[in-house]
């Protein structure tokens, strides 16, 4: 095994100082002129190779027996040979090299080197075969980022969710746990209980149809009944059925919705919950007494509805974050607040089924404004 190492590493060393010979050198930069050329082809090369080093061998052999004395052509014909030998390990010496480099590089790539990459030499099959190599590897690393990251998800969806489940029901338990042993002093304090088990079943119901409506919503099976709906007369008739929560929170809804008729094509169910939870929103977040506004502005291809109000400020950093699942401003998920958490993440995504984006933005007199873009109809 040594001998044979030694001997490879012999030639090798042999062919690179022919390869940079006087005699050698201008062979090898004719040949790359003339490929240089041509659109590569591995079949075309080793054929223009073998003529290439046999036109040489002929060359060699012919000038040799020209110059030999020796005239009955033995030497001509060694010499010829030999010319032929090492003019197409010569002029083969790169393309070796290469499939060396992309041998090198699968062996990386099979050993976990995704990000590993075999560089791109010349347009023949070998480069395609690296470039298909170099893709192979790429798609791979991206479906394993993909996994762990589903993978991370999954285990913060359920961490979240069982936190944001036992501390409801715990409640619950206690509390009816008390009216079961009988410890109240009067009905009045029982009806407490009761009314206080009730509301955080409640809280719990809201957050189990929030998270079944999630998971169904990032669930890429999910498929939407899309209509022709005038987004005006949709928003419009939503504000009147909201109007009387705006006037128990103390807060005046300004509606600077336009008049004319303006149409996209949505799913006008899934669409009612992004403007519930936005107008939900504005209500519990909004400093009170105060006033909630909504704008709506068509363009060329695109309508933009914004929602306004003042409330606690948000960071820059957080804005992102608000759409998250179980976010709160607080970044503690408190209780403070009824619900789920799962408002915004919700507004997300069926927004984005609609083609369409939502974002928030928070100027420096604390007014918070929510932003849903959308295609118009066609």
């Amino acid at each position: 095994m040594k001998n044979d190492k030694d001997k490879n590493t012999f030639i090798q060393r042999l062919i690179i100082k022919l390869e940079n010979s006087t005699l050698f050198r201008p062979i090898k930069l004719l040949w790359e002129l003339f490929l240089g050329k041509m659109k590569k082809s591995i079949r075309f090369e080793l054929v223009v190779v073998f003529g290439v080093s046999l036109l040489v061998g002929i060359l060699s052999f012919g000038v040799n027996n020209f110059l030999s004395y020796n005239r009955n052509g033995l030497t001509s014909y060694i010499f010829a040979f030999a010319a032929f030998i090492i003019s197409f390990l010569i002029i083969t010496n790169n393309t070796m090299k290469y499939i060396q480099d992309i041998s090198k590089g699968l062996k990386e790539i099979s050993e976990g080197k995704l990000s590993y990459r075999i560089p791109i030499k010349g347009e023949d099959e070998l480069s395609n075969l690296a470039n298909n190599i170099n893709y192979m590897a790429q798609e791979i690393e991206t479906k394993i980022q993909s996994e762990r990251k589903a993978e991370k998800t999954k285990n913060e969806l359920v961490t979240n969710v069982s936190h944001d489940l036992r501390t409801p029901l715990t409640s619950v338990i206690g509390y009816i746990g008390l009216a079961k042993d009988g410890k109240y002093n009067s009905p009045e304090e029982l009806q407490e209980y009761l009314n206080i088990a009730y509301t955080k079943s409640e809280r719990l119901k809201l957050l189990i149809d929030d998270l079944f409506e999630y998971t169904k919503l990032t669930n890429d099976g999910v498929t939407l009944d899309f209509q022709r709906v005038n987004i005006i007369e949709f928003l419009e008739q939503l504000i009147e059925e909201l109007r009387p929560d705006f006037e128990d929170n103390k807060l005046i809804l300004k509606n600077n919705l336009p008049e004319e008729k303006l149409y996209i094509n949505a799913d006008a169910n899934k669409l009612l919950r992004v403007f519930e939870n936005l107008f939900s929103n504005s209500i519990k977040y909004s400093y009170k007494p105060g006033t909630v506004e909504i704008s709506l502005e068509a363009f060329s291809e695109v309508m933009i509805f914004s929602i306004k109000n003042k409330g606690d400020r948000i960071e820059r950093e957080n804005l992102k974050k608000i759409f998250d699942r179980f976010y709160r401003g607080d970044e503690a998920r408190s209780s403070a607040v009824a619900g789920s958490g799962l408002g915004l993440a919700i507004t997300k995504n069926i927004v984005e089924l609609h083609k369409g984006r939502v974002w928030a933005n928070c100027d420096s007199q604390d007014f918070i404004t929510f932003y849903v873009q959308l295609p118009l109809y066609k």
